[in-house]
């Protein structure tokens, strides 16, 4: 789809600054189930991209191996044609698992979580399910 419309590329982050507060009881032999919940500061970013052709390059043949073609000093390049980012105040709620390793002081874990950003006309809304180890 992104190359019906025109572009060669589109990135978008999300990145979140949250503080928690978890909610957990054992459901057995080194098993826990938990809530978590709070909330934070969250930026949203998103650039656009799309590839013209620069001239006046020196056709380096080191650029075929990073499979960049150029003919004639003519090489096509990504530029920026489009980015923006906002922040905005937010929550997230949600529950998980862990699971003891043994003697360790580590678990394994299992989360879903959603978080809703209030960014500027549309409230940015995501469901990461992330695993893991946590100490």
């Amino acid at each position: 789809m992104i190359k019906q419309i025109g572009f060669s590329d589109i990135k978008g982050r999300f990145y979140s600054l949250t503080g928690n507060l978890i909610i957990g009881t054992s459901i057995g032999e080194g098993k826990t189930a938990y809530l978590i919940g709070g909330g934070g500061w969250y930026r949203r970013t998103l650039e656009a991209k799309q590839t013209v052709l620069q001239k006046g390059s020196v056709c380096i043949p080191f650029w075929e191996w990073w499979n960049v073609q150029c003919a004639d000093g003519i090489v096509p390049t990504d530029v920026t044609i489009g980015s923006r980012t906002v922040s905005a105040p937010g929550f997230n709620v949600g529950g998980g698992f862990t699971f003891a390793l043994e003697e360790s002081p580590a678990n394994l874990y299992f989360e879903i979580r959603y978080h809703r950003a209030f960014t500027q006309s549309i409230d940015t809304v995501v469901l990461p399910v992330t695993f893991g180890i946590r100490f």
